[in-house]
């Protein structure tokens, strides 16, 4: 006999309703009083429920990281800011976290399962197999081989170049944001697969790739707090999922026509590898000493994803950011001593030009590095698990040893870092000088974070951002220069209706958000 055939509806909705309320009563209570964090300071409804962090980064957009600063300042340096999450605003204990590969650290399942990435390198959460699929790829990012890709990057640099050179003939303003994306992105397809989609050479820089790609992006705190959103979106016909939400339409093509790359590489369609002075990762990786089911289609493609993906966005994003500083006219002293270094082993705009050489040259590498600071690459908090350990945090205002549990995700924030006043003076002023003055400032540039797990990308960024200031900064100045006495070989680059609160990040989604009204950073070329 069926079970509504004894209870009628009415009553079984009732014990349902019955079971759900006792469910959640007894939830919060093991949450707020025997759950392992439930020592640790921080608000109440934050350890009791999920909800505290939706309302923050979902319903106010991305504003849970500058709520965790207020936190620290009323609770202390060590907080529990969700059920499962401890949080840290000690600088000092970064690499404890962020620990080198003899310590194990884990990923958070929770914050990585957005994207459909599990099998690749960024969405990988055991600290074994990430090693060994990041031993895989770690070669091809090395500094040497970077350095051996270099004339492939200032290839690009230069067509860069000569495009902001054809802008001055209309002298109508474009984004930066766009221009340097697809730079960006035409150098990661190129090391990926060997050809690329030259998005430099196209209208406007193919602004919709780039709009909605940082759109598609934005998405992710949506998707970790409701993960069955993504699931239902990839049942949903194309063809209608694009009139739904073209931004979702558009994140699934690029990640399809990754896919058929890697297929193509896989059946041997793409050759392109052969002619190439430089190594392809993906046919390289093909002979690797990788287990044949990590070179499957799926994780391969996943792998590509991101690679490509982090390769894009981040670089130029912090590009742009150093641009929009350069530009600024309270910066024009900055310009000008940047400009008399590059004139020493530049003589000319379109000279050759050694990686190794720019790398060695200290004020512009004060640039890059204060480019990155306040570009920060990305916004999101990166958790790790100490799977094994139980973390020690002394705490530095009252000296008590707060003992985080083993398995628990812990983060510290590098926006939160690279904004502080105790560490860099006048954060909000781009002063390269900071890092000549004080080298020791270098164990705070956390870009890229530190670690197993430290961002892979980081030489080819370097590379990309070495390249093009020194060629850029080279080959054309501002008016102020040209008012000072400094003439420059291809002409003036303009800020067009662009301030600085169009590279102030304030919102965190997964990579720095500015105010919803900006326009990008804008510029335009004179005479």
């Amino acid at each position: 006999m069926a079970f509504l055939d004894i209870i009628p509806l009415s009553v079984a909705l009732e014990l349902s309703i019955i079971a759900l309320v006792a469910y959640t009563l007894s939830l919060t209570i093991y949450r707020l009083c025997f759950s392992p964090l439930a020592k640790f300071p921080g608000p109440k409804l934050a350890a009791a429920t999920w909800w505290y962090e939706f309302y923050y980064d979902v319903v106010l957009r991305g504003q849970y990281i500058f709520h965790i600063k207020e936190l620290h300042e009323r609770y202390g340096p060590i907080i529990r800011i969700s059920p499962y999450e401890i949080h840290i605003y000690t600088p000092s204990f970064y690499d404890e976290v962020y620990a080198v590969s003899n310590r194990k650290r884990d990923r958070w399942a929770w914050s990585t399962r957005p994207g459909g990435f599990g099998l690749s390198i960024g969405g990988t959460n055991g600290h074994d197999l990430h090693r060994m699929r990041r031993g895989a790829l770690a070669p091809y990012f090395s500094k040497a081989n970077i350095r051996r890709l270099q004339y492939a990057i200032d290839e690009k640099v230069m067509q860069l170049v000569s495009r902001l050179l054809e802008s001055k003939t209309h002298g109508e303003p474009f984004k930066l944001n766009h221009a340097f994306a697809a730079f960006t992105n035409d150098i990661a397809m190129e090391y990926s697969f060997g050809r690329n989609d030259n998005r430099l050479a196209r209208k406007d820089y193919d602004p919709t790739f780039h709009d909605n790609f940082v759109a598609g992006v934005g998405q992710i705190n949506l998707l970790r707090h409701m993960f069955w959103l993504e699931r239902t979106a990839k049942l949903v016909p194309e063809w209608l999922l694009a009139k739904v939400s073209s931004v979702v339409a558009m994140f699934w093509a690029e990640k399809q026509a990754i896919t058929e790359q890697i297929q193509q590489i896989l059946n041997g369609a793409n050759k392109d590898h052969l002619d190439k002075e430089h190594p392809t990762i993906y046919h390289e990786i093909l002979g690797s000493k990788l287990p044949d089911h990590e070179k499957s289609l799926d994780r391969l493609a996943q792998e590509a994803q991101i690679t490509i993906g982090a390769g894009t966005l981040a670089t130029a994003w912090t590009l742009s950011v150093g641009c929009f500083h350069l530009l600024s006219p309270e910066c024009t002293p900055i310009l000008m001593k940047l400009r008399e270094e590059l004139l020493t082993i530049l003589p000319e705009p379109d000279g050759k030009i050694d990686l190794v050489i720019l790398e060695r040259m200290p004020y512009l590498t004060a640039c890059v590095k204060e480019a990155l600071r306040m570009g920060n690459g990305t916004s999101t908090r990166l958790q790790r698990i100490a799977p094994e350990e139980t973390l020690i945090f002394p705490d530095p205002q009252t000296g008590k040893e707060w003992a985080i549990p083993a398995g628990t995700p812990v983060s510290l924030s590098s926006l939160l870092i690279h904004r502080d006043e105790g560490i860099f003076h006048e954060a909000r002023k781009f002063r390269p000088e900071r890092w000549l003055e004080n080298p020791g400032l270098d164990r705070y540039l956390l870009t890229f974070s530190k670690g197993s797990r430290q961002c892979l990308g980081m030489h080819l960024a370097y590379a990309e951002m070495y390249l093009t200031m020194a060629r850029v900064f080279r080959a054309f100045g501002t008016k102020e220069l040209e008012a000072a006495g400094v003439k420059s070989d291809f002409g003036n680059i303009e800020l067009f209706e662009t301030t600085e609160r169009d590279v102030i990040c304030v919102a965190d989604l997964m990579v720095p958000a500015v105010w919803e009204g900006s326009q990008g950073v804008r510029i335009k070329v004179t005479a």
